[in-house]
This record gives C-alpha cells, structure tokens and sequence, in this order.
C-alpha cells in the first residue's frame, strides 16, 4: 500500500503561511513512510500494518494496529509463517504493563527487521533469516514474522476493551486470520 499525503498552507494575518495540524500529520506519514522504504531496501523482513486493522478486529493489547514483516520471493510459491512468542497476561497490572511494550502495542515497532534477524538466541525464529547457515531450508521462500501483540497465545477473539478482558483488547485469533488474508 502507498501513502498520500498532501499540505494544507493557509495564511494567517500577517501574510505567513503556515503548516495546518493536518498537513503536518500527512508529511510526517508520509516522511516515516519514505523512511520505512529506504531502511526496508536493506532489509529483508519489512514491516506491514494489516488493512483496516480495526474493522478485522486485529489490533495490539493497546488498540493499536496489528501487523507482520514481511519478505516476498515472487518466483517462490512457498511460504513459511514464525508467529512470535511470548506468553499471556494474566492480570489487570500485567497487561497494562505490557501494552506499553513491543509485546502489547505496534507504536514503536522497527520500520524492518535485519538480514541476520534474530529473536535473541531463540533459534525459532531463524525460519525467517535470510542468512543460509542459520535458514539453509526456507531462506529463499516467501517469510513472514508476526509479532506478539496481543496477549493471549494468538487465541483472543475479544476486541473490545472489557473488564473481563483486563481492559484490553485481546485478539490473537483475528490477527493471525488478518495476516493469512492479506
């Protein structure tokens, strides 16, 4: 998907223009945007936010949009999926901690993961690096890394913030079915 933005000047009394709130927001979409696609070129896996995330339901701990990283090999028709880990919040405090992290929101995730991405030592996620000693087998196949974001072991179908819920969105199940369609 693309991202188009537009500037609105409008002029104040003086005569100097200034950048309206909206403008400015569209710029700065489209700057992180640009930016994402200069870092991606380097990169192998890069970041996607699902389509209309919150019409699927597939949103983080925090509400924000659910996404996945993405390598695409057009000449493979092949493909592996690494659903993150990370366990489950099981109390008000725990998922309220966690939706301030990587691990309960999509704000601060990295435009694109690196050719030697790695989740630490944990060698389940070498499935999506492109680097032939550690994926001799699925490297040149189509990858995708989901993150975990939703607290619940991928299986929340609950998208609205409830207090049964913790006050958070838990919605696993619409992220991974998300991913898959997309």
């Amino acid at each position: 998907g693309g991202v188009a933005a537009s500037l609105d000047l409008h002029s104040s009394t003086a005569g100097v223009q200034r950048l309206s709130m909206a403008g400015f927001a569209g710029l700065l979409t489209a700057t992180v945007a640009l930016l994402c696609f200069v870092i991606g070129s380097r990169a192998t896996l890069v970041r996607q936010f699902i389509q209309d995330a919150t019409s699927r339901n597939a949103i983080c701990l925090d509400g924000s949009d659910a996404g996945y990283y993405l390598y695409r090999n057009t000449s493979s028709s092949k493909w592996i999926i690494h659903l993150q880990g990370g366990g489950y919040c099981a109390s008000v405090d725990d998922c309220s901690a966690r939706a301030n992290t990587s691990q309960g929101s999509s704000n601060d995730w990295a435009c694109a993961l690196p050719n030697q991405m790695t989740e630490g030592d944990d060698d389940a996620a070498a499935c999506v690096s492109s680097d032939s000693r550690r994926n001799p087998n699925f490297r040149y196949w189509n990858r995708v890394y989901v993150p975990y974001c939703s607290g619940d072991l991928w299986l929340g179908q609950n998208y609205n913030a409830t207090a049964n819920m913790f006050g958070v969105s838990m919605s696993g199940h619409y992220i991974i079915l998300a991913v898959l369609n997309e």
